[in-house]
């Protein structure tokens, strides 16, 4: 279930991100024209974590999404195979990573992102 909600909130973002970059329409200067210099550098291969870096800085409250980088170490963790010593102390309890979910995402823009 942990993952599954991951899941769910790497594809929210990353379809934001998307939409943000294709949109001709002017967005916040930081955001969208950051997202366009990760997208031209990296084309469809950009990093759950650049995505992160950017709304991080933007809505200036990093705690907000520190748990939901560790959730997704552990994400990665498992999605690659274990071949690695896992350093986090978070065990991706369901409720758990649902409460550091709406916690991100009640800093993002409402207007593309849910309320979980």
């Amino acid at each position: 279930v942990s993952m599954a909600l991951l899941a769910s909130c790497e594809a929210a973002l990353r379809v934001d991100f998307r939409l943000r970059v294709e949109r001709q329409r002017k967005e916040p200067k930081s955001v969208r024209d950051r997202f366009k210099a990760i997208s031209d550098r990296d084309g469809d291969r950009v990093r759950l974590d650049d995505i992160l870096e950017v709304w991080k800085e933007h809505c200036g409250a990093p705690a907000r999404f520190a748990a939901v980088s560790e959730y997704l170490k552990v994400r990665h963790w498992l999605a690659h195979g274990r071949y690695w010593s896992l350093k986090t102390h978070r065990k991706p309890d369901p409720s758990d990573v649902l409460t550091a979910m709406r916690e991100m995402f009640s800093v993002l823009p409402a207007d593309h992102f849910p309320r979980v």
